[in-house]
């Protein structure tokens, strides 16, 4: 039997998630760079972080040492790449970008102008709306 009010709260659930899910990647974008110090920063481990066996993609996360405020920090890349837009090995001296309010997360402007990471950051407001729809679609079934 088809339950309305169950597929209601099951869309609103999912629309939440598909809504933060968006936000998150919009407020890393917008408010945790947006105040950023440039910096050198050597690469010290690229961390295989999970593989899809269907495309064969992998996962890396990037590790690097770095100084902020005269104190050296061992931080991550601020989120896990695919490995083809990895441009970094272990040992490369790169110009990275960290917040002074979280100097253990950075970024490099190189990665975050590739195609990938550009489509990533204009799906994130996609994602915000399409949530928000879903949500709304999940009342409109819980009040029928």
């Amino acid at each position: 039997m088809f339950n309305v009010m169950a597929w209601g709260l099951a869309l609103v659930l999912t629309g939440i998630v598909t809504a933060a899910l968006g936000a998150v990647n919009i407020y890393y974008n917008r408010f945790v760079f947006r105040e950023y110090e440039e910096t050198e920063a050597v690469i010290t481990k690229l961390k295989a972080s999970s593989e899809n066996v269907f495309n064969q993609m992998r996962s890396v996360t990037i590790y690097a040492d770095y100084a902020v405020n005269e104190t050296v920090v061992t931080g991550t890349y601020y989120t896990i790449l695919p490995d083809k837009i990895v441009n970094v090995k272990p040992g490369d001296i790169v110009t990275i970008q960290v917040s002074p309010k979280n100097p253990k997360v950075f970024r490099i402007q190189d990665i975050e102008d590739t195609n990938e990471m550009q489509t990533t950051r204009r799906r994130s407001p996609l994602f915000t709306y399409i949530g928000a729809g879903i949500v709304i679609l999940g009342i409109i079934l819980i009040y029928i």
